[in-house]
């Protein structure tokens, strides 16, 4: 890694290791917190998941509307097809 220049001209390892630690603490922290939403959304939706994967199962491809049908059976409403292609990603 490299060395950060301190006010005197010397060369601080101290520093940068100390940024290095904060800048991994803070990703890690990010990518902790990705998990547990990652992980709660796939507890929340698991009836509908396993009836999605069920019927790929039987049936290999499915199109949007029998896509759609199945959210809708598990009580979920599917957002427009024109929504979602004009939605920010971030």
């Amino acid at each position: 890694m490299a060395c950060l220049m301190s006010l005197e001209g010397v060369e601080s390892n101290e520093q940068s290791e100390e940024v290095a630690a904060r800048v991994d603490a803070e990703v890690k922290k990010i990518i902790e917190g990705a998990h547990k939403i990652a992980e709660a959304v796939l507890k929340k939706h698991r009836k509908v998941l396993d009836a999605i994967a069920k019927k790929l199962i039987e049936v290999e491809n499915l199109e949007r509307d029998d896509f759609e049908k199945i959210l809708i059976a598990n009580g979920i409403t599917p957002k427009k097809k024109e929504d979602i292609e004009h939605q920010p990603l971030a």
